[in-house]
């Protein structure tokens, strides 16, 4: 069974657009992490300089929890990203025929006899033959609750 979407091209534009912003998004990271790399490196000459002594292991420090810092930073922006694009993915997403009619025996709208007519239906309409039908046995009123409680 494949799965549609609603808006294909209005989807994928969206998806383009958000990864463009993550990648975006971890450029200015690491440039940030260059520069305050090199605003350390600015520092500790100055404070060479000027003070004539420097500790070489609080230099190494200070840069090194700027770029963890930008490192947590890029992780966390993609993570984002990536978790805005499995919503985007799947708020578009059209439910099949099946899917419908357990969501409405599950939700209540239906009842037994209304799930069966219309897993039948779905079935049917699923089928490469257009003509043919699907016993009323296929799929028991159970068989499609425990698959519905499976996937809440």
């Amino acid at each position: 069974m494949e799965s549609r979407t609603r808006y294909p091209q209005l989807v994928a534009v969206a998806r383009a657009v958000l990864y463009l912003l993550g990648a975006v998004g971890v450029v200015a990271l690491a440039g940030f992490a260059l520069s305050f790399l090199v605003l350390v490196g600015v520092l500790a000459t100055a404070t060479l300089l000027l003070v004539g002594e420097g500790s070489a292991s609080t230099i190494a420090a200070v840069g090194g929890l700027g770029l963890v810092s930008a490192g947590l930073l890029a992780c966390v922006w993609l993570a984002v990203t990536r978790r805005v694009d499995r919503y985007l993915v799947r708020a578009s997403r059209i439910p099949s025929p099946l899917e419908q009619v357990t969501r409405q025996y599950v939700d209540g709208h239906i009842d037994e006899w209304g799930l069966e007519r219309g897993l039948e239906r779905a079935l049917a309409a699923e089928s490469s033959d257009p003509e043919a039908t699907v016993p009323a046995t296929t799929v028991s009123p159970a068989a499609a609750r425990e698959l519905a409680e499976e996937r809440a």
